[in-house]
């Protein structure tokens, strides 16, 4: 019952902080590439900060560092496929702390340039059925802001989990069963 490009709920502005989205540019051979390294068809997700009604707010990773930026940019790009799911049962006091400690936690920090390249060897070794962690843990990628606010709240599933750990098809794995779709946008032109 998705609605291209419509959110899926009936508020015009439904996104909540904590809402978490999945990206897959179509048009990139790098975000083919990680894809392809995760198994996934999502290359890259972030984490909704606020929603007001005038800009959707995000926290994510940039080329160089960790960055506040606006959902208009995906909305926007005819190649951008996305999704957005949301955890009805999270407070907003729970959502509220998990945003603040991912603002103040990852706001400005290193992208983890060199955490792909583990990323990448771990990716390789679960093709083959071989469970491994991430041995280098430089920067902070875009699966790592996203855990490091899910995994400060109980409520969203992922207490506790160690935020270098997971990538983002381990995250969208658990939050596509765990989580409810808002929103979805398919891309309208595929390179």
């Amino acid at each position: 019952m998705s609605m291209v490009g419509q959110a899926l709920m009936k508020s015009p502005y439904p996104f909540q902080p904590g809402d978490v989205a999945f990206i897959m540019h179509h048009n990139s051979w790098i975000s083919k590439a990680f894809a392809w390294f995760m198994g996934s068809k999502w290359s890259h997700c972030f984490i909704i900060w606020e929603s007001t009604e005038h800009n959707t707010y995000l926290l994510e990773t940039s080329d160089y560092e960790v960055i506040n930026s606006t959902l208009d940019k995906y909305l926007n790009d005819p190649y951008v496929e996305m999704s957005i799911y949301s955890r009805h049962d999270m407070s907003d006091e729970d959502r509220l702390y998990a945003m603040q400690l991912a603002q103040e936690t990852c706001l400005g920090t290193t992208y983890g340039y060199f955490q792909l390249i583990s990323l990448a060897i771990r990716a390789l070794l679960k093709k083959m059925g071989i469970q491994s962690v991430n041995w280098i843990r430089q920067g902070y990628t875009c699966n790592e802001v996203v855990l490091t606010a899910l995994s400060s709240i109980h409520s969203s599933g992922l207490y506790q989990v160690d935020p270098k750990s997971l990538d983002t098809q381990d995250i969208f794995a658990f939050i596509s069963i765990a989580w409810s779709p808002v929103f979805y946008k398919a891309p309208e032109a595929i390179k």
